[in-house]
């Protein structure tokens, strides 16, 4: 898409909601056409095939070309994302270079008798003063926001508005399409509570180089504009766990007995988390930190603070 093709954000935004980099003139300047950015959302194959999902609610991240960043002014390094989700609103994410403090996997685990009952996703923090600032993404959506400080990514599959579970058990195991979200952790914390209670998130923070961190969020970033919302969610070979895990085996190198152990184990039971990380040598006894309820309610250190284990010996970037 060009960049005279790219949604405007409206000249009547306060002042205080001007995204950085965009004078009043540049926000007039841009074409007002509305939220360019929603998927068609429609599940290609399966028993739903030629129905819509609900993208007013769940959509795959877009990590922007040149031209169609380029209405934003991003500064040298940036990178301006698409179809962020905070605060029940969609936003262009704007990413400093450099910006990953911690990498950490996180297990979710839904209450007993619960479908599915647990769930795979990657928890990226920001360095101090590199925190991701929003610009509304749809025109006239002026919403406040304040700099994100904690983001999610995750592989999620969707049916259409109304079906959940598994609707259609005899009918194959690809029912929905995948949707790449990357989401502020407070809008997934949203999601991930129920009569009014968090649900159960382990938390393995990643003994990564600096080098190791940048290069696992933007696999994640590329993973989610590449498959955007075409591909089909798959039970054993493509679900949430397959995907995080990918993340992580493409950009990173473990060394040779890692890289063959993880090549020959089936990596998609979030159960099984973290055997996946040990068997790369991911998790050692200081990796798993803090449940996330017990981090929010407690006053625990930045994650920065707590202790940094440097990049394993063999473990690097590909």
């Amino acid at each position: 898409m060009e960049a005279a093709n790219v949604l405007q954000t409206v000249s009547v935004m306060p002042r205080k909601h001007f995204p950085r980099g965009l004078s009043e003139s540049a926000l007039q300047s841009l074409p007002e056409r509305g939220d360019v950015f929603e998927p068609d959302g429609i599940i290609p194959e399966g028993p739903f095939s030629g129905k819509k999902v609900d993208t007013h609610v769940v959509r795959s991240l877009k990590l922007l070309s040149l031209s169609e960043a380029a209405p934003y002014h991003p500064e040298p390094g940036d990178r301006l994302v698409a179809n962020f989700r905070h605060n029940d609103h969609w936003w262009i994410a704007r990413i400093p270079d450099d910006a990953v403090q911690d990498v950490i996997f996180q297990q979710e685990l839904a209450p007993p008798g619960r479908y599915p009952n647990g769930h795979a996703q990657i928890r990226f923090t920001m360095k101090p003063g590199k925190e991701i600032t929003l610009i509304p993404q749809v025109p006239g959506d002026c919403q406040d926001a304040s700099p994100i400080k904690d983001i999610i990514f995750s592989a999620d599959g969707n049916r259409p508005k109304g079906v959940s579970g598994m609707a259609c058990p005899l009918k194959g195991i690809e029912q929905a399409i995948v949707a790449y979200l990357l989401m502020s952790l407070d809008q997934k914390c949203k999601i991930m509570t129920e009569n009014g209670k968090l649900h159960k998130v382990n938390q393995f923070k990643l003994p990564l180089s600096d080098e190791a961190e940048q290069e696992v969020l933007k696999t994640a970033l590329h993973m989610g504009t590449r498959g955007g919302m075409h591909e089909m969610f798959n039970f054993l070979t493509r679900n949430c766990t397959t995907q995080a895990i990918t993340v992580l085996d493409d950009s990173l190198n473990y060394g040779f007995i890692s890289e063959v152990l993880s090549r020959i184990t089936w990596n998609g039971s979030p159960n099984a988390i973290p055997f996946y990380l040990f068997e790369r040598g991911l998790l050692n006894g200081r990796a798993m930190i803090p449940d996330l309820e017990r981090e929010m309610r407690s006053n625990e250190p930045q994650l920065g603070a707590w202790p940094q284990f440097g990049a394993q010996p063999n473990v690097s970037t590909r």
